[in-house]
C-alpha cells in the first residue's frame, strides 16, 4: 500500500512539473525578432507614475493608462488590475478600457508599427452588447527617449480608444548592453535600450509639482499640486455649455461649474402632462407637443379645457373667445358699431359702411343730387347737363351762341362757319 501511494506522489509530482507558468508581464510585452523587425520588450515603457491623455470627446475627461503594468491610480471603477481607464478630471473613474492580464501584441501587415491590444469591461456602458477595447500603435522615434502620446482616436458609442505612442524602444539597440527597467531600475535585458535611455524613462517618482497661473497649469519645483490632474480641477476655468462643464476662458473652477451646472432635464408628454424623461425633450417642446392633444372650449370669454372629446387646440381657441379675439362690429346708419352677434372686423365693416358717393341727375341744365337710386355721378352728370362745366354753344345763323344745350365751342365753330355761306333757307 505503501509503495502505491508513493508512486502516485511521483506522478502528480511530474505534472506539476510540466504545468505551463502563468504568464508575466515580461511575456506578455516581450514580441522576439521578426523578419526586418526587431525583438521588443515593451516592459521598459513601465512607469513610475500613470500616463494619461485628454479626452477630445469628453474635454472633462481623460484617459489614464499603465504599459505593462497595472494603474497606480485605483478606486471603486478603475479596479485593480485595470491597466486603460477613462477618468473623470476630478479623479473619479467612469470606465475601464483594459486589464493588464489581456495584453496582445502583433506587427501590423506590411508596417513597421508594433499593435498593442488590450480589453476592458465585457458590456460597455453607452453600447451593453460591445466589450471596451483599447489599441496602442507604437512607432520608432529615436529621439523619443520619453514617449511620444497622442490620442490617435475614440468613441464611447463604439467602446474603444485608440493612442499613438513613438518611442525609441522600437528602433532596436545600438550597440553595448540593452537595459529594462524593473521597480524602478534598470535591469540589463537581451531585449531592450541602451541604459541612458532606461534611466530617462525609469526614474524614481516624479517630485515635479503645480501651480496654477491664469487659469494654466505649470509645473514647479514647490507647486501647491501633487499632479497636473490635481491643478486642472481646481485651476482650469470651465463654464457650463449643453449641461456639461467645459474649458472656457472667464470661466469658473471646475467644482464651482459643477456645482452650478445641472444637465438639462428631459420630458415626454405623459397622460397630457410633461413628466421628466431622460430620452425625452426640452420642457418647451414637450409643452408644445402636449397641447396638441388638449382640446379647450369657450366658457365666460375663457379657453377652458374639455372632458368630453369636443373642442379645439389652445390657439384657435384663443383666437376665437372673449379678449383673445379681435372684437366683431355690424354696420348700423352707416357707423361701425359692436356687437355680441354676428359681425367682422372693424375695417372690413368700415370698408363696407361707408355713404355712397353721391348721384346726380340733369335738371332744367343744372346736375342736382339724387335720392332714391338712380343717377350718374357728377362729372359724368355736367359733362351731359352743361350745368357747371364748359360752356356749351348752338350755331344760330352762322354764329356759336351760348345754350344750355350743345357742344363745346371750337365744335361748333368747326361746323358754324361754314354754314355762313349756305343759302338762308338751308340755314333755317
Amino acid at each position: 500500500m505503501d509503495r502505491v501511494l508513493v508512486v502516485a506522489l511521483l506522478v502528480s509530482l511530474c505534472h506539476m512539473s510540466q504545468a505551463k507558468p502563468v504568464n508575466t508581464f515580461a511575456d506578455l510585452c516581450n514580441i522576439p525578432k521578426e523578419g526586418t523587425h526587431p525583438a521588443v520588450d515593451l516592459s521598459a515603457l513601465k512607469g513610475t507614475k500613470d500616463y494619461s491623455v485628454p479626452s477630445y470627446a469628453a474635454p472633462s475627461e481623460v484617459y489614464k493608462f499603465q504599459l505593462c503594468g497595472e494603474l497606480e491610480f485605483q478606486d471603486s471603477v478603475c479596479t485593480k488590475g485595470a491597466s486603460v481607464c477613462e477618468v473623470f478630471v476630478n479623479d473619479t473613474g467612469r470606465e475601464v478600457y483594459g486589464f493588464s492580464d489581456s495584453i496582445k501584441l502583433q506587427w501590423m501587415e506590411d508596417s513597421d508599427v508594433l499593435e498593442m491590444i488590450m480589453t476592458g469591461n465585457p458590456s460597455c456602458k453607452k453600447s451593453p452588447t460591445l466589450s471596451t477595447t483599447t489599441k496602442f500603435f507604437f512607432t520608432c522615434d529615436k529621439d523619443a527617449t520619453t514617449p511620444k502620446i497622442s490620442l490617435k482616436d475614440e468613441s464611447e458609442l463604439g467602446c474603444f480608444v485608440e493612442i499613438d505612442i513613438a518611442t525609441d524602444v522600437l528602433c532596436g539597440g545600438s550597440g553595448g548592453d540593452l537595459y529594462k527597467c524593473a521597480d524602478g531600475k534598470c535591469v540589463e535585458s537581451a531585449a531592450g535600450i541602451p541604459k541612458t535611455q532606461c534611466e530617462a524613462v525609469c526614474e524614481g517618482p516624479d517630485e515635479d509639482q503645480y501651480e496654477c497661473n491664469g487659469g494654466k497649469c505649470s509645473k514647479t519645483a514647490n507647486g501647491p499640486f501633487p499632479s497636473q490632474e490635481k491643478c486642472m480641477e481646481d485651476c482650469a476655468l470651465y463654464a457650463c455649455v449643453g449641461g456639461e462643464c467645459v474649458p472656457k476662458e472667464g470661466g469658473s473652477s471646475y467644482v464651482s461649474c459643477l456645482q452650478s451646472c445641472p444637465a438639462d432635464t428631459k420630458y415626454s408628454c405623459v397622460d397630457k402632462k410633461c413628466v421628466e424623461d431622460e430620452k425625452g425633450t426640452s420642457k418647451e417642446t414637450c409643452e408644445a407637443d402636449c397641447d396638441k392633444d388638449v382640446l379647450y372650449d369657450c366658457e365666460q370669454d375663457q379657453c377652458v379645457v374639455t372632458t368630453n372629446g369636443k373642442g379645439v387646440n389652445k390657439t384657435v381657441c384663443e383666437a376665437l373667445c372673449g379678449g383673445g379675439a379681435d372684437k366683431k362690429y355690424h354696420c348700423v346708419n352707416e357707423v361701425c358699431e359692436e356687437t355680441t352677434g354676428t359681425g367682422t372686423s372693424k375695417e372690413l365693416c368700415e370698408a363696407s359702411c361707408e355713404k355712397p358717393p353721391e348721384r346726380y341727375k340733369c335738371t332744367q341744365g343744372q346736375c342736382e343730387p339724387v335720392t332714391g337710386g338712380g343717377g350718374v355721378d357728377k362729372e359724368d352728370c355736367e359733362k351731359l347737363c352743361g350745368g357747371g362745366g364748359s360752356d356749351l354753344y348752338m350755331c344760330v345763323q352762322g354764329t356759336c351762341e351760348k345754350s344750355q344745350k350743345g357742344v363745346e365751342k371750337s365744335a361748333c365753330e368747326a361746323v358754324c362757319e361754314k354754314q355762313r355761306y349756305l343759302p338762308d333757307f338751308l340755314e333755317a
